[in-house]
């Protein structure tokens, strides 16, 4: 069964791109690290645009890549794939704010980076859901200067404050994408209903 994607094209009036927005994925968008994927904003300039998907959890635990967690009491940790590019680079998503030095403020409450240990000792003495605060990534997305403003202009990608979202670190895959498609304009909803594998319907 042969499915018009231009059914399920939407063009409506979107925020501007800038550091802390999520972009959310058209929902025939095919490529496997986008598929339904929500992406944080990380940067974006004149020279491109850097971002970390949320919602692609790996087979990984930072507990694996950290032998000495396993003798604390924290929980096996998830790592999520932040995007296609350089695979071997960690990074992580918090709501610790300044308890975290070096930690970088990308807004609506989220920062990134920081003093890695101090994030340690932060999980170990916490008495709040680390699900909740943190998000580990491995590899970022990466765009050229000019490449995500034609994406979005092509609507790819749906531009989403975060505080439309509200649970912006949720350790959750595709219910991530479907919830947060929920909270947009009504319109968005079709997209709910677009086949998996529609080349097999």
């Amino acid at each position: 069964m042969f499915i018009d994607e231009n059914i399920f094209k939407i063009n409506h009036p979107q925020p501007a791109l800038q550091p802390g927005v999520v972009l959310l994925a058209e929902p025939f968008l095919k490529e496997s690290y986008f598929f339904k994927s929500a992406v944080l904003l990380i940067e974006h300039d004149p020279f491109g645009s850097m971002g970390l998907v949320l919602n692609k959890r790996t087979s990984l635990t930072l507990n694996q890549l950290y032998p000495a967690i396993e003798k604390t009491d924290l929980p096996p940790i998830p790592i999520f794939c932040g995007g296609p590019v350089d695979h071997r680079r960690l990074f992580f998503l918090h709501k610790f704010g300044e308890q975290i030095p070096f930690s970088k403020y990308i807004g609506f409450g989220i920062y990134i980076g920081g003093d890695f240990d101090a994030l340690l000792y932060t999980l170990k003495r916490s008495d709040s859901n680390i699900y909740e605060n943190v998000l580990f990534c491995l590899g970022y997305s990466g765009w050229d200067a000019g490449q995500l403003q034609q994406e979005t202009d092509e609507s790819t990608w749906v531009i989403t404050e975060p505080d439309k979202i509200d649970f912006l670190i949720c350790h959750q895959e595709d219910e991530f994408w479907r919830h947060s498609i929920r909270n947009l304009d009504i319109s968005y909803r079709r997209w709910l209903s677009y086949p998996h594998l529609p080349d097999l319907n």
